[in-house]
C-alpha cells in the first residue's frame, strides 16, 4: 500500500512539474545540452529543483525513455564544491560490500569523461519531506528508515565526512522505501578548517555548532 501511494505521489508530482516546465527555456548552455543529448543519450524534461549553488533536472534516457535521470548542474563550471561532491559519492558508494553504503545516493557510470560540474545519477520518487506530508506512515517503517540513516550518517562520519546539510528535503525514499542520502555539495572533511561556518546549511536543521560558527 505505502509502496503504491509512493508511485502515485511520483507521478502527479512529475506531471506538475512537466505542466509548469513545458513552456520555459532551460537554463543550459548549447554546449551542455549537446553533450547531455549527444554524449550522454539523456533528454531533459523539467528543472526539478534550484539552489544557490545547482540545479537538479529530470531527465529520461533518449534509447529508453522508461530510465529516468536526475542531472545535476553546479552553477559554476570550476565549482570546488562539485569535484569535491563527486570525489565524496564516488568514495562513499565504491565498497559494494558495506550495506551502510547502500543508503547514500550512487552516480551513474558512464564511460564517457563528465565535466567536473556535472552529476548523472538514477531518479527517485520522492524527497522525505513530500512522502511524510501525504503518508501516515507507520512507526515501525519510521524506525527502520530512521536507523538506515543513522548508518549512512555514521559510516559517513567514519569516513572523516561531514555533509553539513542533513535534512528531509536532502533524503530521497526509493520505491522500495529505503532512504537515501543526498546533496553533498557542502561536504567538508573533519580534518579541514573550519568545518562548520557560520551561515551555511540550512536553518532548523543545522547543529548548534555550525549555527554558532
Amino acid at each position: 500500500m505505502l509502496v503504491t501511494m509512493l508511485n502515485a505521489t511520483h507521478q502527479a508530482k512529475m506531471d506538475a512539474t512537466l505542466g509548469i516546465e513545458k513552456h520555459q527555456q532551460w537554463k543550459l548552455s548549447q554546449k551542455e545540452l549537446d553533450f547531455i543529448n549527444n554524449t550522454m543519450h539523456c533528454i531533459i524534461t523539467s528543472e526539478m529543483q534550484k539552489g544557490d549553488f545547482a540545479t537538479v533536472y529530470c531527465g529520461e534516457m533518449s534509447d529508453a525513455p522508461e530510465v529516468k535521470v536526475a542531472v545535476k548542474l553546479y552553477h559554476r563550471p570550476d565549482s570546488t564544491n562539485a569535484e569535491r561532491e563527486t570525489a565524496v559519492l564516488n568514495k562513499m558508494t565504491s565498497d559494494e560490500n558495506n550495506p551502510r553504503s547502500f543508503f547514500i545516493l550512487k552516480l551513474r557510470e558512464s564511460q564517457h569523461f563528465i565535466p567536473s560540474n556535472m552529476m548523472f545519477m538514477d531518479l527517485y520518487p520522492v524527497t522525505l519531506t513530500e512522502w511524510s506530508a501525504i503518508v501516515a506512515v507507520p512507526l515501525d517503517v519510521i524506525k527502520l528508515q530512521l536507523h538506515m540513516l543513522v548508518r549512512a550518517v555514521d559510516y559517513c562520519h567514519k569516513a572523516n565526512i561531514v555533509h553539513r546539510d542533513i535534512k528531509p528535503d536532502n533524503v530521497l525514499i526509493g520505491s522500495d522505501l529505503v532512504p537515501l542520502l543526498i546533496d553533498f555539495g557542502m561536504v567538508r572533511l573533519q580534518t579541514d578548517h573550519p568545518v562548520y561556518e557560520y551561515g551555511m546549511g540550512t536553518a532548523g536543521f543545522a547543529p548548534p555548532e555550525q549555527e554558532l560558527g
